[in-house]
């Protein structure tokens, strides 16, 4: 038995509502998968503190690989919100680290 007021059920019918948000099928075209968790150590020896230096160095490794798209990993710590002082605060509940919207 279907449910269908399920979040599936309910994308299928409506499917002329939805616009693709990056100009790649992932299911066929090349991407990046791109780390940014403490894990990666390239990123111990990176200066990612200010937007120009990140969008360098995430330029650099998009063209290195030869595509246009880098995808991140789901509710991964991320070293690189720790060095912005955009996130961050002395209120330790309240600082990024994860991410949560990739």
């Amino acid at each position: 038995m279907t449910n269908n007021n399920s979040l599936p059920a309910i994308l299928l019918r409506h499917p002329s509502g939805f616009a693709p948000v990056v100009p790649v099928d992932f299911q066929t075209e090349p991407f990046l998968v791109c780390d940014f968790s403490r894990n990666n150590t390239e990123l111990h020896e990176t200066d990612l503190s200010t937007i120009e230096n990140m969008e360098a160095y995430v330029s650099g490794k998009l063209h290195n690989a030869g595509v246009q798209v880098g995808v991140g990993g789901y509710n991964e710590e991320r070293t690189v919100y720790e060095r912005s002082k955009q996130f961050q605060t002395n209120d330790e509940v309240r600082s990024r680290v994860l991410s949560l919207n990739d």
